[in-house]
């Protein structure tokens, strides 16, 4: 446990020296500078029901406790921000496991339930994305290969959302 600390801890004053290194401080304050606080304020109510509306979904398709209870929106939450902090700062969307393992060692959770409801989650992301992505091709009257792609994308993530629905396994 002690090693798992001290991992994260030099990742994470890693993550600082790099974003120190890189972050040009006078444009960063030029940026901010510029930018409409209003708007900024507005936004902020706005992310904070999207993480909740995510968290909630994931919560769905994560396995039930031991006692066969659901895992507490609380700790979904935490691991989701736990997740996108790995997202932003690892590399290969690392925070998605990472999520998952948060989840399953707070939840008493098993750690293949918990991942494989990330999977599922990003399965139903790509299937929506790609439909909506597809509805917009169609719409903006795109090229007929991005039109075409859609439909194969679309098709494959909900063929595989149907072949998930249909293994008698009960995710609810």
């Amino acid at each position: 446990m002690r090693l798992v600390r001290l991992f994260g801890l030099v990742v994470s004053v890693a993550a600082v020296l790099v974003l120190v290194a890189t972050l040009d401080v006078r444009e960063a304050i030029a940026v901010l500078g510029n930018a409409d606080m209003l708007l900024l304020l507005a936004v902020l109510p706005v992310v904070a029901a999207q993480v909740v509306v995510r968290a909630l979904r994931w919560r769905l398709l994560l396995p039930r406790r031991p006692d066969g209870s659901r895992p507490r929106l609380s700790a979904a939450t935490t691991a989701l921000l736990i997740g996108y902090v790995g997202n932003a700062t690892l590399p290969a969307r690392l925070g998605e496991p990472i999520r998952a393992m948060v989840v399953a060692r707070t939840e008493q959770l098993p750690a293949g339930g918990a991942l494989g409801s990330v999977v599922l989650e990003r399965v139903v992301d790509t299937a929506a994305l790609a439909t909506v992505g597809l509805c917009a091709a169609v719409a903006v009257g795109a090229p007929g290969w991005i039109v075409n792609l859609g439909v194969v994308v679309a098709l494959a993530g909900l063929g595989f959302l149907a072949v998930l629905s249909t293994t008698g396994l009960d995710p609810f």
